[in-house]
């Protein structure tokens, strides 16, 4: 496998991994003030994830999945996330 789709397999289970601390999808979702589908589409098909997204899972999760993992471009260590 080639290095993107690993890093897209990862983002998914980081998603996934939130997903399962806040309960369901929708529970994640009104926590994130989105829509169920969008995170759906997280779990199964993105490929990147949006700095306000990453941060916002991160406050939710309580840094279980930190930004830092998340957009690991943006920020190297999770106490460099601005949350």
């Amino acid at each position: 496998m080639g290095r993107r789709i690993k890093s897209h397999l990862r983002l998914r289970a980081l998603i996934a991994e939130a997903v399962r601390i806040a309960g369901s999808q929708g529970a994640l979702a009104e926590q994130l003030g989105r829509s169920q589908q969008h995170v759906s589409f997280l779990c199964t098909r993105a490929r990147g994830i949006s700095p306000q997204d990453a941060i916002a899972i991160h406050r939710v999760t309580r840094g279980k999945v930190p930004a830092s993992m998340l957009r690991p471009d943006l920020w190297r260590r999770p106490e460099h996330v601005p949350v």
